[in-house]
């Protein structure tokens, strides 16, 4: 696996052997010296964590506590834990390392231990390939750094077992610790110092990860929106500068497209250095295999929420002149090109593994599966089913904005058969563990607007089972009924 050296700070500080504070754009002590700041660029190796990933996972399932272990959220047990429900103001201080007792700290770690190993567990045969699998990996280690990371983590970590278990008091513990959060995010982005910090950047994806699993209705957009700005706030070479950091990275590239999707706003990803951060850099069974397919495709996707917003803009100046004409046809030969560079993705990937990738119909007796289609599809495995379901819908909203330039330039049975794939994929994806439940709800909104009558009826209860099914309170009504009517909500 890709690491970095243990010792931390800018190249001066390292030098000097004094503790630095990773201030940005400047640390304190070269701000305190005059001295120019020559920043944290560090050189990468490779080192092999594997048996220390195999030492958690065995711990956390030798040791699983109940879901209610997780610290009380009570004013008093804060003040054990040192610190208060209202004292998340970020000092300025040279360690921002939480006070808590041993056994707080042990149990948190094995909570978010115990969580991480049932959501996406090593050392099976059939481990679950995910960007975010992979991701949520790197947290145990983290935590007690960061009250607004642990309370983020550990919010995702109760609902989960809450959800599980039918336990309405985790999911109130859960509830709170995801208020404790959202406090301490909302002092420490005001913080120059520490608003750019890995830790803040991967609390706002746990949060918007925490209302897009378990059924906040659209909530989720606001935190990808803070996930993006603050992404691209670091940079692209922030990406890379530790496993932590580009695994969170791959891990919130749906989330951040899905939201300049859903704002018909151009996606920041498209820009050349974003498309430059290399694939590969680090090796996890999580991760699914062919880094460079699976990096050409978000690549393509992040291009098509630019190209729904040009077409936006063709549509609102269109006029007689030359130059709206030109504008319009360099429109429709980007759309016509990626729409192309994304046929050429699929036979790559569809051909990679010995051809096992490609999906195959499955005839299912109608009585059994309750379906309208007497076939389904099955699929080598749930990272196949969710990029090539994802891969269906991205390229209808590419046919349709092809379409709104030049009308009737694709046949609309293309579309209608894109969409019939996708319905014939639900059983598989709706079973498919957390990862195949998520695409759905990202899928589904976009295949309604292809279908009519029965079918069109059968995909909206579809929706809202999967919606409804993700959220622990599903109890209350008025959140029972929320589930996405956008495309990616």
């Amino acid at each position: 696996m890709v690491g970095v050296p243990n010792s931390k700070g800018c190249a001066l500080c390292l030098k000097r052997s004094i503790k630095c504070d990773e201030g940005l754009p400047s640390c304190w002590q070269c701000k305190r010296g005059g001295r120019k700041c020559p920043g944290y660029a560090r050189v990468m190796k490779f080192v092999d964590e594997g048996p220390k990933m195999r030492r958690l996972t065995k711990k956390s399932r030798s040791a699983r506590p109940p879901a209610d272990v997780l610290i009380n959220e009570s004013p008093e047990r804060h003040q054990e834990a040192g610190g208060s429900v209202n004292s998340f103001a970020i000092e300025h201080r040279e360690s921002t390392a939480l006070v808590q007792p041993p056994s707080v700290a042990l149990e948190r770690e094995q909570l978010l231990a115990c969580f991480v190993s049932d959501m996406f567990p090593l050392g099976t045969s059939g481990v679950q390939k995910s960007f975010f699998g992979s991701w949520l990996w790197h947290i145990p280690p983290r935590l007690g750094c960061s009250p607004v990371f642990d309370y983020a983590a550990i919010s995702l970590a109760l609902a989960h077992f809450a959800r599980a278990s039918g336990d309405q008091l985790s999911f109130q513990r859960a509830e709170m610790s995801y208020n404790m959060s959202l406090k301490a995010l909302s002092a420490v982005i005001s913080d120059e110092r520490r608003q750019f910090d890995s830790d803040v950047l991967g609390a706002t994806m746990l949060l918007g990860s925490y209302e897009k699993f378990f059924g906040r209705g659209h909530s989720w957009i606001k935190h990808a929106g803070g996930t993006a700005r603050l992404l691209q706030a670091r940079g692209a070479s922030r990406c890379y500068e530790s496993p932590f950091d580009y695994s969170l990275f791959l891990a919130c590239r749906g989330s951040i497209i899905s939201e300049a999707l859903i704002l018909k706003k151009p996606c920041f990803l498209e820009a050349e250095d974003w498309r430059k951060i290399p694939s590969g850099l680090i090796e996890f069974p999580l991760l699914p295999k062919s880094p460079k397919l699976h990096h050409e495709f978000f690549t393509h996707l992040a291009v098509v929420p630019g190209i729904m917003s040009r077409v936006n803009d063709v549509e609102m100046r269109a006029n007689s002149s030359y130059t709206s004409e030109i504008n319009r046809l360099l429109v429709l030969a980007q759309a016509q090109a990626l729409r192309k560079d994304f046929r050429d993705w699929y036979e790559e990937y569809v051909g990679s593994e010995d051809g096992l990738r490609k999906p195959v119909l499955s005839k299912v007796p109608l009585t059994e599966s309750g379906d309208l289609f007497d076939s389904i599809y099955m699929y080598y495995d749930v990272p196949s089913a969710t990029m090539i379901t994802t891969y269906y819908a991205y390229l209808i909203l590419v046919n349709r904005e092809v379409n709104r330039l030049v009308p009737n330039t694709i046949h609309p049975d293309e579309n209608l058969k894109l969409a019939q794939k996708i319905c014939q994929s639900i059983k598989y994806c709706s079973e498919a563990g957390q990862c195949g439940i998520t695409t759905m709800r990202i899928v589904l909104p976009i295949v309604i607007l292809e279908l009519s009558g029965m079918y069109l009826q059968w995909a909206e209860t579809w929706l809202q089972r999967i919606s409804t099914s993700t959220d622990p309170s599903c109890h209350n009504k008025e959140r029972q009924h929320q589930y996405p009517v956008t495309a990616f909500g």
